[in-house]
């Protein structure tokens, strides 16, 4: 069930993608609009980005695997950050972010933040926190809104996770491909150009991931749930419905 809540407080190149970089799925032609950034991590030590943007990743005490979500994966046990040095936020007002995440003990209430995705001093952060996957966007002046969902996840299986934000309008969150939050956004978006990081916070080495992290997306605009719903189901259906 979805809940309702209030907040406190360019072309691309995508066209490269194909399905053998997609872990052997397809990767739908409507998803390629407005990809900003997408690490598949279907090979070791080397993070490509198949959005054909060129936001290459570096990996630091991270291990790659084979066992993904889709493909690949990697592995972080709490010291773990891939990280693209410059990441340019364009100043759209929309964003979504899409991951997948295999925690490696049980996320609940009392956990300490657990970073997925963390892009520095603008944009937005994606976190798991004291018991609630957590939004955190940034209006102009570095001025942060949270959006929390209580939720629980089990050690050692695969979720998908993804929020949409349009300014102006909402914010919609997501597991498995189900939106499960929505709120109001009255607020505009900062747009940010600095470090892009997953496993671990910007600019303060905290809060850092414990478990599997796959399949990281970022788009500059507000996917509709049918796209979200695509997305998670590129796991196990080749031909998930278009939206």
């Amino acid at each position: 069930m979805m809940v309702a809540v209030s907040a406190n407080a360019q072309s691309n190149k995508a066209e490269s993608i194909g399905s053998s970089q997609n872990g052997g799925k397809d990767f739908p032609p409507e998803l390629r609009k407005g990809l900003l950034i997408y690490w598949g991590f279907n090979n070791d030590g080397i993070v490509a980005d198949l959005s054909g943007n060129n936001h290459t990743g570096k990996v630091s005490n991270a291990m790659w695997i084979k066992d993904g979500a889709i493909g690949g994966a990697y592995e972080f046990k709490g010291n773990g950050t891939i990280s693209a040095e410059r990441l340019q936020q364009p100043d759209t007002g929309e964003i979504s972010v899409s991951a997948w995440i295999r925690p490696s003990f049980d996320f609940k209430q009392g956990i300490k933040r657990q970073q997925i995705t963390s892009h520095s001093w603008g944009s937005h952060q994606f976190q798991y926190d004291g018991g609630s996957l957590r939004v955190e966007l940034y209006a102009p002046s570095h001025q942060f809104h949270h959006f929390n969902f209580p939720s629980t996840f089990q050690s050692g299986k695969w979720y998908h996770v993804a929020f949409t934000a349009k300014a102006g309008r909402k914010v919609t969150t997501y597991v498995d491909g189900n939106p499960v939050l929505e709120a109001n956004m009255d607020f505009k978006l900062e747009p940010a150009n600095k470090e892009f990081r997953i496993g671990n916070s910007c600019g303060n080495d905290r809060a850092f991931f414990f478990g599997a992290i796959d399949e990281i997306m970022i788009w500059v605009r507000e996917l509709p749930p049918g796209h979200i719903k695509n997305i998670y189901k590129m796991r196990n259906d080749k031909n998930s419905p278009k939206e």
